[in-house]
């Protein structure tokens, strides 16, 4: 009898945290348009040295794990 009524009360907290409430309005109000000027671009090309990034830092262990890790990376030695 104690196993039933305990199972009972489970399903009941199982199915009362199921019980749905109304969502809120998520209607927001958007401007036409926007005081902020548009941030600066450059004529260069925004990925030319993609492959070399780290080296910005300036850190020589970086630049050593880094080349570390492309000769240990069988996926581009298979490519």
């Amino acid at each position: 009898m104690k196993t039933k009524s305990w199972m009972l009360g489970l399903l009941a907290a199982a199915c009362a945290g199921c019980v749905s409430t109304p969502m809120p309005d998520l209607q927001v109000a958007l401007p036409s348009s926007y005081q902020q000027a548009m941030p600066h671009t450059t004529t260069a090309e925004p990925d030319a040295d993609r492959n070399h990034w780290w080296q910005a830092f300036g850190d020589p262990r970086l630049d050593a794990l880094e080349h570390d890790a492309m000769d240990a990376n069988l996926d581009i030695a298979q490519a």
